[in-house]
């Protein structure tokens, strides 16, 4: 299947940014489109974005012509965002729906791109949290949190894995164990945990004020260090 350029109204071209989903407020109804190499080939992926989400996903190795649509593109467009192989995005208006019903195995619906981001890159979280929705998890090798993100605020939090604890005393406990998260663990996005009344929590706004708090001491630190 040879895919030719889809339809659409080029908006423009964004050279610097953090992550995918950050991309994904810009477009209200189109699509991304961006190429990077993987090994010999150079691949063209195409992002489908619908009242900011992702309805479709379609890759198409310039050279061989070979495509991969929907679920099976997936991957490589994880692994492309995660190793930072793209280096500038261009964004369109289009008619998505149109382009679904003449590429329906395009068709895939997810409210993030699954993001990876090391634990001593609090920056990096800082910009993630800011403009994503749904869960984030934490990881510091023994013990895994599960946060349900909403644009900066942490709505619930649980442990998935090592002591079970909900709410408040999953959130202190994460605090507690910071340090090695930021020396060893790392954050991902992408999950489907269910949440419940117990993992609520009151102060929805206290972890990105203490990665703002972290990351102004990093900055304080590495200011001290090349003195």
């Amino acid at each position: 299947m040879v895919v030719k350029m889809l339809p659409g109204k080029f908006v423009s071209v964004v050279m610097r940014f953090e992550n995918i989903q950050e991309l994904l407020t810009k477009v209200k109804e189109g699509y991304l489109k961006a190429s990077w190499k993987e090994g010999e080939e150079l691949k063209t992926g195409y992002l489908l974005v619908s009242s900011g989400k992702i309805v479709g996903m379609l890759i198409e190795d310039t050279f061989t012509r070979k495509t991969l649509k929907g679920k099976s593109a997936l991957a490589d467009i994880v692994k492309a965002s995660r190793e930072r192989k793209v280096k500038a995005v261009e964004i369109y208006e289009a008619p998505v729906e149109e382009i679904l019903k003449d590429l329906p195995e395009v068709g895939i619906t997810l409210f993030s791109l699954p993001e990876e981001i090391l634990g001593h890159d609090i920056q990096g979280l800082i910009n993630l949290m800011k403009s994503y929705r749904g869960e984030l998890r934490v990881h510091n090798g023994s013990t895994s949190w599960s946060l349900y993100v909403d644009n900066g605020k942490v709505k619930a939090a649980k442990t998935i894995k090592g002591p079970e604890l909900r709410g408040e005393e999953a959130m202190t406990h994460l605090f507690m164990e910071m340090g090695k998260i930021m020396k060893n663990g790392k954050y991902e996005t992408g999950g489907t945990v269910t949440f419940s009344k117990l993992d609520e929590l009151k102060r929805e706004d206290i972890f990105l004020d203490a990665l703002e708090l972290l990351r102004d001491k990093q900055e304080i630190d590495t200011v001290q260090g090349n003195r």
